[in-house]
Order: C-alpha cells, then sequence, then structure tokens
C-alpha cells in the first residue's frame, strides 16, 4: 500500500491509501467512488509539473504551511511532515459548480425538469440548465422552426426550417452535453395526447381513434403519451412560452398538482411605440401562497388577454411581438438561476421581478396574492401524501403510475397523489 493526495483543486483535497500496483483506471474508479463522482465525466488531470506534493518538515516550515496543507487536506496529520506524496488532481466536469453548490450540486444532478416552449428563449434556459448539470430535461413544442427563429435560436440552422422545434432543440443539446438525459414532445402542453393500443397512432385524445376508428375508454383501451398529469413526472415545470393562454393552463395545472412553476415573458419596445422600456418579466409559483399572472389583471384584461385576437394587426395581418436576442438570454439567465437556487436551496427565490432594461431599473413586485383572482383562486391543489413506497398503494380506483408518484383517481371521483419520500424524507 502507498498514501497519496488526491481530490477536485480549490474544492476537496484527502490523504488515502491505495495499492501499489493498481493502474490508471483502477485508480480512477477508486478515486471516483471516494469521492462521489461518475468516472464518465472525470478525468486525472495531467499536471505541468511532477505530480507530488512535498509537506514541508517542521525545522523548514518558516511560514507555516503545514496548517494551510492541514486546512486543505482532509487526513493530513503531523507526522505527514516532510514527506512526498504522489498527487492526483480529479478534474471533473462539473469542478466549478461544486465549489458553488458543494454537495447540493447532487440534487442538480438528480433533477427533472419539464421545459415548454423551444423558441429563442427556450433555446438559451436548455442551454443554461444541460451546461449546469440538470439530470434529465424534456422539450415539448407544437411549433417549427421558420426563418425569422434563426437570428434568435442558438441552436437552429437553415436547414432546420420546416422541422419541429422541440426535436431538434433535444438533438443539439444531447450533441452539447451528451452526459444528460434529453427527450421531447411535438405537441400543445394544454393538449392531452394517447397511442392507441390497436394501432399504435399517436394523437390527440378522441373518442375514436383517427386511424383505425376504434372506440376507446380514456383510462383502459389505450396508452397515455403526454398530458397534464405528465407534469407529476418532473420536479419543475419551466414556462419559456410567448402568450397568456399557455401561461395560464401551466399555472392552472401546476397549482392542482403541486408542482414548482418558473416562468419568464420579454415585451420588447417597438421602434415607434411610445411605451418607454423593454421589458423581462420573472414569475416564479412555489406554492398556493404565491401570486400568478391573474393576480393583478381585472376581469376585463384577464378577458383581453384570453382573446386569440388579441394584439392582432387591425388589417387583419399577423403581428409579431418585437424581440432581441440580448433581451431573450438574459431572461433565460435569470430563470435559470432562479431554478438552480431552488433546486439547491442555496438562494433566494423571488415570486415576482421586473427589469426595464431600457432604464436599468429592477422592481421586486411585493404583489400579495388575489383571493378573488379568476384564474388562480378556483384552484384546488390535490391532496399529496407521502408513503415510503408506492407498492404499498391499493388501486381503489382508476390510476396513473410516474417516476415517483401514483395519481389516483377514486370510485367517488376523489383525487389524491401519492409520492414516495426521498431518502427517507418527504420532497419540499
Amino acid at each position: 500500500m502507498k498514501e497519496i493526495i488526491a481530490g477536485i483543486e480549490s474544492y476537496r483535497m484527502k490523504k488515502l491509501a491505495v495499492k501499489d500496483t493498481e493502474d490508471t483506471h483502477g485508480l480512477k474508479s477508486l478515486l471516483c467512488r471516494e469521492f462521489e463522482l461518475e468516472p464518465e465525466l472525470t478525468r486525472i488531470k495531467q499536471l505541468d509539473n511532477k505530480n507530488e506534493i512535498v509537506i514541508p518538515p517542521k525545522e523548514k516550515d518558516l511560514g507555516n504551511l503545514f496548517e494551510s496543507y492541514k486546512e486543505q487536506i482532509e487526513g493530513l496529520q503531523e507526522n505527514d511532515r516532510g514527506k512526498c506524496f504522489e498527487y492526483f488532481v480529479l478534474d471533473y466536469l462539473w469542478a466549478r459548480e461544486l465549489l458553488i453548490y458543494g454537495e447540493k450540486f447532487k440534487r442538480i444532478r438528480k433533477a427533472r425538469i419539464l421545459l415548454v416552449g423551444a423558441g429563442a428563449v427556450g433555446n438559451e434556459t436548455a442551454k443554461n440548465l444541460a451546461l449546469s448539470g440538470v439530470g434529465r430535461i424534456t422539450i415539448i413544442d407544437k411549433d417549427t422552426i421558420e426563418n425569422p427563429n434563426l437570428s434568435k435560436s442558438i441552436f437552429f440552422r437553415e436547414y432546420d426550417i420546416g422541422a419541429p422545434k422541440a426535436q431538434v432543440l433535444a438533438e443539439r443539446i444531447r450533441e452539447l452535453v451528451p452526459t444528460i438525459k434529453v427527450d421531447y414532445f411535438v405537441g400543445d402542453v394544454q393538449s392531452e395526447y394517447v397511442q392507441c393500443r390497436n394501432c399504435g397512432t399517436i394523437f390527440e385524445l378522441k373518442p375514436l381513434c383517427p386511424s383505425c376508428d376504434e372506440p376507446f375508454d380514456t383510462f383502459n383501451d389505450h396508452e397515455r403519451v403526454f398530458s397534464f398529469l405528465n407534469f407529476l413526472d418532473f420536479d419543475i415545470v419551466v414556462s419559456c412560452v410567448d402568450n397568456f393562454s399557455t401561461r395560464e393552463y401551466m399555472t392552472k395545472r401546476c397549482l392542482e398538482l403541486g408542482i414548482p412553476y418558473f416562468d419568464v415573458g420579454i415585451s420588447g419596445k417597438r421602434c415607434d411605440d411610445p411605451i418607454e422600456g423593454n421589458y423581462i418579466q420573472v414569475r416564479n409559483i412555489l406554492s398556493p401562497e404565491d401570486p400568478c399572472i391573474g393576480c393583478l389583471l381585472s376581469e376585463d384584461q384577464i378577458d383581453l388577454f384570453r382573446d386569440p385576437q388579441f394584439g392582432a394587426d387591425p388589417c387583419g395581418l399577423v403581428e409579431r411581438d418585437p424581440s432581441s436576442l440580448s433581451l431573450m438570454a438574459i431572461a433565460a439567465s435569470l430563470q435559470s438561476e432562479q431554478i438552480l437556487n431552488f433546486i439547491t436551496d442555496s438562494g433566494k427565490v423571488v415570486s415576482s421581478l421586473l427589469i426595464n432594461t431600457t432604464t436599468n431599473t429592477y422592481f421586486v413586485d411585493s404583489v400579495s396574492k388575489n383571493t378573488e383572482c379568476l384564474i388562480c383562486s378556483p384552484i384546488r391543489e390535490v391532496e399529496t401524501r407521502h408513503v415510503d413506497s408506492l407498492e404499498k398503494i391499493e388501486d381503489e380506483g382508476r390510476s396513473i403510475r410516474f417516476r415517483n408518484r401514483i395519481f389516483l383517481i377514486h370510485e367517488d371521483g376523489s383525487k389524491i397523489i401519492y409520492e414516495v419520500r426521498e431518502n427517507g424524507n418527504a420532497r419540499s
């Protein structure tokens, strides 16, 4: 056996005993287990100088360097003075993130995020979350890529025009960070999609399969592909959409299912618009007590925003909202940072933040929940019960099983969510 010093620079170093005959592959496996790192994301760094550390003996340690070494290297003892240790630096893909989040970075690696909207903001947010190490990202969008998207979406190319945004973004994120799981669904988040067990066709939920005309029972004769209940498969739902109706829908569904919801939007200033400023609005709903997008709006305003013709050109032409890549990148960065703060519990998450990037003014809204809000006040959160195992749940009605939850509808129509505890504790 021999003693070495190994670890991640500026984060954690440790004195360890290893076999004299340990080869490079075996040593890497041992060190990754010791420091709880994924071997496929870790390399043993080659140093320019000799891979060794000399601990200064007491008589030559005029600057008391030993105390500094002792603070940085776990297991270093007084009798190690004067020794020369082989030194191995673990070059981990997310070593810098470990410096920020420490042990809480494991939460990011385990996080599962549903990202709705694969446009410019969705491109930026997906990139940020993927490069930050989020374990799984699912992207949903119904639209296809158009020419104007190319000037604002970093992952879209000219040859992608006409292709589904969700699919292309997912493929590019996989290329960028192949070590995380990325999947996608092309469709409308407000619809329910199923797969007919008779012919395999995937379609929007209807009484009959449009391919084989076979009728089916909603719960028994088809495989659910995507619906709002799939939100239960995720830790967080992220909104990168640009319309009120989708935001309203996701707000209601996340409140109902108790899923944290992060939303960001931008409002660009037209060159002929008297309104002063380009705006970024961040709004997050982490509990039923948080205000939603409708809490500040009157009934007339909500009806106006719900109108599909709202903002339409009076001549009947399609009206496009002004936007810029820099504005969208800032919005996505703010959103991503809020999400990471929430996952790691390492920073404050605001319920509402408004930024005017033209005047460089910031407003943290102190908006209270409106108990008469037309959007969120009618919503009643489905009861969630925490259990040690989903196997113990008796199927007393119609149930849908997810990764760590079961959504159960009893015969009397009542609903309940069973959620498995993680590491013995219920996730907050």
